[in-house]
């Protein structure tokens, strides 16, 4: 004799049942786009399908395919990008940790957050916060004041207490009077300068081959200054009475005030020629100049460097090129003319 199972175990075995062709028919539609694509760029990370929302994993060649993966705990209805790292629905917040590294497609790493949803908002595309936490691409932020947080720049930000570089907390005191100078142009690295001292904030220990710093190690150092003689020059070169800075690191000491700050990396001070805060030793000062690209164009420059070494930017390129009597600087580096 048939027995009828318990109503319960009836309305447990249905919801299975459903579950797992909800899931059968995500993952049939993961095939199905990755196959349709094909010829496809896709530049977005996130795509919402029919029955669920994707990672996609982009394909910038014609010849592959992308692959669509299923980001099971997202609600389809509810699901909202708010920008390339960040997305939120109406239960959990989302972050892709992406990794771009030379010459390989980019790597993605689909995160869940430990965050309030409801009050999740991305204030950049490395900076998000709720009520209650800040998150850094993916990190949350420690010793910080969600409520008064904000953000200076993509690596840099503040709370009412102190700044923040990426995720770390400084141990800065904020200021409005606290005046801010990019490192090397960029978000390459900051230099703050308050009072008597220079705060310099950097990356380290980048991996090789990786185009995004966000993976970098933060390094915070500190320099005492002259403060009543203090200048910016640009670009990370400063000076006070008796010094000669890049950042916060002391490049001499010497009597300061023939210091020539050139623009484009370029400064000299009596016959020494720095570019990006470090000394070019082939350099003559006290006859180095910038000479306009019409003006190098009309010289040429050959791609050979000094040391013989091929130079992979081809010639005619350079915008702004120094020029000491003798040799020809790009960059830092000493070419030859033809």
């Amino acid at each position: 004799m048939k027995k009828n199972l318990p109503q319960p175990l009836k309305l447990a075995l249905l919801v299975l049942m459903v579950c797992c062709a909800v899931l059968a028919l995500t993952y049939l539609e993961a095939l199905y786009l990755s196959l349709s694509n094909k010829k496809t760029a896709f530049t977005d990370f996130y795509y919402k399908g029919i029955f669920n929302v994707y990672t996609v994993d982009m394909c910038w060649s014609m010849d592959c395919y992308p692959t669509f993966r299923p980001l099971l705990y997202a609600n389809r209805f509810t699901f909202e990008k708010l920008n390339e790292t960040y997305a939120v629905d109406n239960f959990s917040a989302f972050c892709d940790r992406e990794v771009v590294w030379e010459s390989s497609y980019p790597e993605h790493h689909p995160t869940r957050l430990a965050a309030n949803a409801g009050s999740f908002i991305a204030l950049s595309r490395t900076y998000a916060k709720d009520k209650h936490n800040v998150f850094f691409w993916c990190d949350q932020t420690p010793e910080v004041d969600a409520s008064s947080f904000s953000i200076i720049s993509q690596y840099l930000s503040h709370d009412k207490n102190q700044f923040f570089f990426k995720q770390t907390p400084t141990q800065v005191p904020y200021s409005e009077d606290t005046e801010i100078f990019s490192l090397r142009g960029g978000d390459d690295g900051y230099v703050l300068y308050s009072g008597d001292q220079l705060t310099c904030f950097n990356h380290k220990d980048i991996p090789e081959s990786m185009y995004d710093n966000r993976l970098a190690k933060s390094e915070i150092t500190t320099q005492k200054i002259a403060g009543s003689s203090f200048e910016y020059l640009g670009e990370g070169y400063s000076k006070d009475a008796n010094n000669l800075y890049f950042g916060c690191t002391v490049l001499e000491t010497a009597d300061t005030s023939q210091v020539k700050y050139l623009g484009s990396h370029y400064l000299v001070l009596e016959d020494h020629v720095y570019y990006g805060g470090k000394l070019l030793k082939q350099a003559n000062g006290k006859k180095f100049t910038l000479i306009s690209e019409e003006e190098f164009k009309k010289r040429g420059i050959s791609r050979h460097l000094a040391d013989g070494k091929l130079d992979p930017i081809a010639p005619y390129v350079y915008q702004i090129v120094g020029y000491d009597g003798q040799f020809y600087f790009a960059f830092g580096q000493t070419i030859e003319p033809l």
